[in-house]
């Protein structure tokens, strides 16, 4: 078993080679396996109960490990490697050049901007490039650099130290920049579906639930708008950014895995959407289902979402169809 890997002494999952580690509709941890002819899903807590594992021995500590590791990763299986995310707290996702490119020069023009007294974030990708191409402002930077290592206390190469910081926390923001674009791939699917919302006007359970859907949709924009505003909120003072670069860089850290846990799940409904022909279909009423399905457990109000995913477990133990341990 190679270091880093899912790796469990329990008897249950080598009786179960093909089971797996995934997060249920609810987005509790289970563990899912085959059992005679039934799906069955097994809970964490229940596995600990039922084979008695302290959280401290290293069956326990493991499985923490997995319950961490599956807000990065949809699935697990037994010697499957682990996000980094939980071993060394790097991120297990790759970046562009554009993306570190978008990120110094916001960092750059920022500081640009506070010699002149009218600080600003820069956020749209084709403002800064635009700007960034601009000799006058070009000249700036050099001015605001040397201002800044005098203020930043910097006596010798202060220019250089300065540009270290400003790269070293461009390298924190590329990852926010790189984010920011994986939301901006959300908005074509909200556009599809108020498209659909007008082929549908007239045939009401459709479209109740396309105004489901967009209810919901409007929720998780929100949030996500949210996340990036707190963040640029919070680099919004370039000076007091750079005097505390490492207090900044965990900030900034924290905010990345969060959102980028959120965002990744959408890669499979954003992909469907993508594809979709906007016409009535039956396989758009088939797709929009499933967009409530995956919106509903994240952004539907707590009270609400416990209560459908309460009616929900009933029917599916009527079914018969599956058992929930």
């Amino acid at each position: 078993m190679s270091e880093g890997a899912v790796a469990l002494s329990i008897p249950l999952f080598n009786a179960a080679p093909d089971g797996y580690f995934h997060k249920s509709a609810a987005r509790d941890v289970v563990f899912a396996m085959k059992l005679g002819d039934a799906d069955v899903a097994l809970s964490i807590p229940g596995i600990c109960k039922e084979y008695h594992i302290d959280e401290d021995s290293d069956d326990g500590r493991m499985l923490g490990l997995i319950i961490r590791a599956l807000d990065f990763v949809s699935v697990l299986r037994i010697g499957d490697k682990l996000p980094t995310e939980v071993l060394t707290g790097e991120p297990s996702w790759e970046i562009t050049p554009a993306h570190r490119l978008r990120a110094y020069q916001r960092l750059t023009l920022q500081l640009a901007t506070w010699i002149t007294g009218e600080e600003r974030v820069f956020t749209n990708a084709d403002e800064l490039n635009q700007i960034a191409e601009d000799p006058n402002n070009k000249r700036k930077w050099n001015e605001a650099f040397d201002e800044a290592a005098k203020r930043l206390g910097f006596e010798e190469n202060g220019r250089e130290q300065v540009m270290a910081l400003i790269s070293s926390l461009a390298e924190e923001i590329a990852f926010i920049e790189a984010l920011r674009d994986r939301f901006d791939d959300i908005l074509p699917v909200e556009q599809r579906i108020q498209s659909l919302h007008r082929l549908y006007a007239r045939e009401n359970s459709v479209r109740e639930i396309i105004e489901a859907v967009q209810r919901l949709l409007k929720t998780a924009k929100e949030r996500y708008s949210n996340s990036f505003g707190e963040i640029d909120g919070q680099t919004g003072e370039i000076l007091s950014v750079l005097k505390k670069p490492a207090q900044q860089a965990r900030y900034i850290r924290k905010m990345r895995d969060d959102l980028y846990c959120s965002l990744v799940a959408w890669s499979e409904i954003t992909s469907k959407w993508n594809k979709a022909p906007v016409k009535r279909a039956e396989s758009n009423v088939v797709l929009l289902r499933e967009t409530y399905r995956f919106l509903a457990p994240r952004f539907m109000p707590m009270v609400e979402w416990v209560q459908s995913s309460r009616r929900a477990k009933a029917s599916k133990a009527k079914a018969g169809t599956s058992v929930v341990w």
